[in-house]
């Protein structure tokens, strides 16, 4: 822990630069709590909370294990995805969970967050009492040598979790299905407006306005339903709460979202072109043949650039790309669907000739997309770069639209990034691959305890285990490294 909460010295941002590392955005710097230290010379180290769940059990009986996560983000992207940065906080089953068991939860975690805000260790028994009762226990900087606090400053996860977890609203409802502008399904505010000039665009909401709004609906009588206004979860007690706090993560929203409908439109309109050796006039036997022939080519596509993130092609079928009356959209995992872009892109440039102008958007859209992430990937963003992010996200919707393809909500929500990066920073700080990587072990362990009642029990005194375990095997490798260096014979 000494290694994790340090006083770090980062170099000055390069002029021009808006977006980098989390600790330099305006987020981060203008935060009330590190305004207030810088005066005092003291370190405030920031936190985030993440959840996010992976299936369990049998296909008869299925279940979701959510695990919840604290992760030390005052460091670079890289630096944020060891080991040491990432703790688990508690494991739970969504069939065992309901609402006295979510509260227990929140109040657990409110209390370490209390105590930890105002730089000292939470007091072992003083969580059953009230919030505002609490005491906390001997400073943090008793331990470091120098005043420490800590405080959250972002909460991740997929926005199925917000719902269950925050008491958030589901993005089909009618009138608030944007958790961050007054976005509404039909009318002058609609969310399929992408342009730059989008009425929405000038109702995004900060922290302030959301807590109005939410006030002017008590008043008006209205606490429950589909409705933002109806947010009464226990975070809102957090010390330093802001809703600008709950972000949306590049993962769930981009990968899963965005790039898997566009892999998947793009596939099925071009299977009849890949099958077109097959005879006859059976679009269906068509189609069979484009996906055996698009086998190959990703087949060929692994081989050659040697992609690690793969799909299992033994179980590729057309309901992959297509199932049921739903749009198409590829069923695949995040960094799969990463990977498998540029080949998209070069089957877009062979057919660009071909179904007319269909051919040309088809290009057009995921070309832009292509730049788009270039971008995400970058470690700075420039003003100038998030000008031509909005530009280029504008461009992609009007070809994506212009194809005919469908769009969902998770397109709206691409319209934002832009302004979360210029407030947070740049994507890597807040796509979340690094946060699922405990998913699977999770997974693991639950399964060998055989999902009884107390599984959760189990799994949590397991990873204390291996937390403990890999401190303890740093601590021998440092004595014989000492040993070795110290002996007569070196």
């Amino acid at each position: 822990m000494t290694n994790i909460i340090s006083k770090w010295r980062l170099p000055p941002q390069a002029d021009g630069i808006v977006a980098s590392s989390f600790t330099r955005s305006p987020e981060y710097l203008g935060h009330p709590l590190v305004q207030e230290c810088s005066v005092r010379g003291e370190t405030v180290v920031p936190i985030s909370l993440y959840s996010d769940g992976v299936k369990v059990c049998c296909d008869s009986h299925p279940d979701t294990l959510y695990g919840i996560y604290v992760n030390f983000i005052h460091r670079d992207a890289d630096e944020c995805t060891k080991k040491a940065n990432k703790h688990v906080v508690t494991v739970y089953r969504k069939s065992d969970v309901c609402d006295e068991t979510l509260t227990d939860i929140w109040n657990i975690i409110l209390w370490d967050l209390k105590a930890l805000a105002v730089g000292c260790k939470p007091r072992l028994g003083e969580e059953v009492k009230p919030l505002e009762e609490q005491v906390p226990d001997e400073p943090l900087g008793g331990m470091w040598g120098v005043w420490h606090k800590v405080c959250l400053m972002q909460i991740r996860g997929d926005w199925a979790w917000y719902c269950e977890a925050l008491g958030a609203w589901q993005w089909n409802c009618k009138s608030y299905m944007c958790p961050f502008c007054r976005a509404r399904r039909d009318g002058r505010l609609t969310w399929k407006n992408f342009s730059l000039q989008a009425p929405w665009l000038a109702t995004c909401r900060t922290h302030r306005r959301f807590l109005r709004d939410m006030e002017r609906s008590r008043r008006s009588g209205f606490r429950r339903g589909p409705s933002p206004f109806a947010f009464e979860s226990r975070i809102l007690q957090a010390p330093f709460f802001a809703w600008t706090m709950i972000k949306l993560d590049w993962m769930h929203a981009v990968d899963i979202g965005v790039l898997v409908y566009v892999l998947g439109e793009v596939w099925w309109s071009l299977l009849l072109h890949l099958g077109s050796h097959v005879g006859g006039r059976n679009l269906l036997k068509k189609r069979l043949g484009g996906v055996r022939a698009l086998k190959a080519r990703i087949k060929k596509y692994y081989a050659d650039h040697h992609v690690d993130s793969r799909i299992p092609l033994r179980r590729f079928k057309l309901t992959k790309i297509k199932s049921g009356r739903t749009g198409p959209k590829l069923k695949v995992k995040a960094a799969q669907a990463r990977k498998l872009l540029p080949l998209t892109m070069q089957l877009v440039a062979e057919f660009r000739n071909v179904d007319g102008a269909l051919g040309e958007n088809r290009f057009q859209c995921v070309r832009h997309l292509c730049q788009i992430y270039e971008l995400s990937n970058q470690r700075e963003l420039s003003d100038a770069d998030l000008t031509n992010w909005r530009q280029l996200a504008s461009t992609f919707m009007y070809f994506y639209v212009s194809c005919g393809f469908r769009v969902y909500p998770k397109h709206h929500y691409f319209f934002h990034f832009p302004e979360q990066i210029a407030r947070t920073g740049v994507p890597r700080d807040f796509w979340t691959y690094s946060d699922e990587s405990k998913n699977f072990q999770l997974k693991r362990i639950f399964e060998v305890c055989g999902g009884r009642a107390s599984s959760c029990q189990q799994v949590l005194l397991h990873l204390e285990w291996l937390f403990r375990l890999e401190h303890l095997l740093e601590d021998v490798e440092q004595v014989f490294t000492c040993a070795l260096t110290s002996s007569p014979g070196k």
